[in-house]
């Protein structure tokens, strides 16, 4: 029987990525696996806007290269309170990088069994069966991914 001891679940808190957490801890559950959510992240690319879109700052004067990783981590605090009470353990992992390569990076360095994954996230295009961030994990990851549609519409 196929054990799934290590289950990565890359999230950019989405609807779907609340869909496949659902299905990865239920997963973890039934074989008694690790559950590791992921929120890879990266600076936008102002390449376009030149130096004005360097001079980007919050209310504290802070640019975006210290607000992009606070704001990551206190997003994923927020997408994962609702779990807190079901008593789902799961460890947090917030990484700077491509999420594409940063997810299956740290699913071939890390050995994980199974990649957990909505199938649309927050740039969902209308048509396309799955999110290129899904798809291009599909192509690339050293495991198995599940890639969970959203349900409840």
């Amino acid at each position: 029987m196929v054990r799934f001891k290590k289950i990565l679940v890359p999230v950019d808190f989405s609807a779907g990525s609340r869909e496949a957490l659902d299905y990865a801890l239920y997963l973890a559950g039934c074989c008694q696996g690790e559950v590791v959510v992921l929120h890879a992240w990266e600076l936008p690319d102002f390449t376009s806007f030149g130096r004005v879109a360097l001079a980007v700052r919050d209310e504290s004067g802070h640019g975006l290269e210290e607000v992009m990783p606070r704001e990551a981590e206190r997003a994923m605090k927020e997408f994962m309170e609702p779990y807190r009470n079901r008593g789902a353990a799961a460890r947090v992992r917030v990484e700077q990088g491509n999420p594409p390569k940063t997810i299956v990076r740290i699913a071939e360095n890390e050995g994980f069994d199974l990649i957990v994954m909505g199938t649309e996230g927050l740039a969902h295009v209308p048509g396309f069966l799955i999110g290129s961030v899904t798809e291009k994990v599909v192509r690339s990851a050293p495991c198995p991914v599940l890639a969970v549609p959203v349900m409840n519409r």
